[in-house]
């Protein structure tokens, strides 16, 4: 084993001499250990943070935040990037990247086939974001949803110029800027442009 070399070689002993004594093949011991830990520690991936229980966060943080490039067609999670509680506590806004966008590349959302959990959403046609209902894997409807989550897709290019793809030309400054969110809390107008990115911004009342 490694630590049975290392030690033997710092001792200046054989492998018969370590395993004949007990100190010797508790070092061995001690070195494996402190090696196999390093190694994981190298190769393992990255965990996540703790969830702090005393806030409305439904995931615990990532330390990654890897964020994607999509190729062709592909149904992405998103990665949570930032979170913003209202003044009254009654509303919770949600930033998702979604995927990077190459420099020549395209990024199109498929609004029909969209899913909250394993449920598929339906988007209201007169206001722009909102969900009306959830249809699950039986085609059973909820529509108590209705009013109490919106979605709101956005793309920005490699120069940090957002589109507006489903709220009616309102940028994240609008749905994000307003009184219910603390000053410092809010999206800037300028200077958070998400750039090359497809995001989107999720409330949920």
């Amino acid at each position: 084993m490694v630590g049975t070399l290392i030690v033997g070689y710092v001792m200046g002993v054989s492998a018969t001499a370590i395993a004949a004594s007990f100190a010797l093949t508790a070092a061995a011991f001690v070195v494996n250990f402190a090696i196999s830990t390093i190694v994981t520690r190298l190769f393992m991936d990255a965990p996540e943070g703790q969830q702090d229980m005393g806030v409305r966060e439904q995931i615990p943080p990532s330390n990654v935040n890897a964020i994607p490039v999509v190729y062709v067609d592909a149904y992405m999670g998103g990665t949570f990037v930032d979170a913003v509680l209202a003044n009254e506590q009654r509303k919770m806004y949600y930033v998702l990247a979604i995927s990077s966008i190459s420099p020549n590349g395209q990024f199109v959302f498929d609004q029909t086939d969209m899913y909250y959990g394993d449920q598929l959403i339906t988007f209201s046609g007169g206001e722009p974001g909102k969900v009306v209902s959830l249809t699950d894997q039986a085609t059973n409807v909820n529509t108590k949803i209705d009013g109490n989550l919106f979605i709101y897709l956005f793309t920005s290019n490699q120069a940090g110029t957002i589109t507006a793809i489903n709220s009616s030309g309102s940028l994240p400054s609008t749905i994000m800027g307003g009184g219910d969110i603390e000053v410092g809390q809010r999206w800037p107008a300028s200077g958070r442009q998400m750039n090359g990115l497809a995001f989107a911004i999720v409330v949920l009342n």
